[in-house]
């Protein structure tokens, strides 16, 4: 399944309000983690705006868990 990307939604977040966060520490293959890298880069660069690894990440969660 692939996933919308919303550039959109993501800027969004940092406007919503703070939530209780708490880490977890986690292994993912060497190329999944070398594909969120290009992904999160491809993604700052067309947008002209910074996005993180953990706002591709959370929007990728909330889309598997919620919809």
């Amino acid at each position: 399944m692939k996933m919308k990307r919303n550039v959109d939604a993501l800027l969004d977040q940092k406007s919503a309000p703070a939530e209780f966060r708490k880490a977890i520490v986690m292994q993912l293959p060497v190329a999944l983690i070398n594909d969120l890298k290009q992904r999160v880069l491809d993604l700052s660069v067309s947008s002209g705006k910074r996005i993180t690894q953990q706002q591709l990440l959370e929007e990728a969660l909330r889309n598997y868990l919620y919809k």
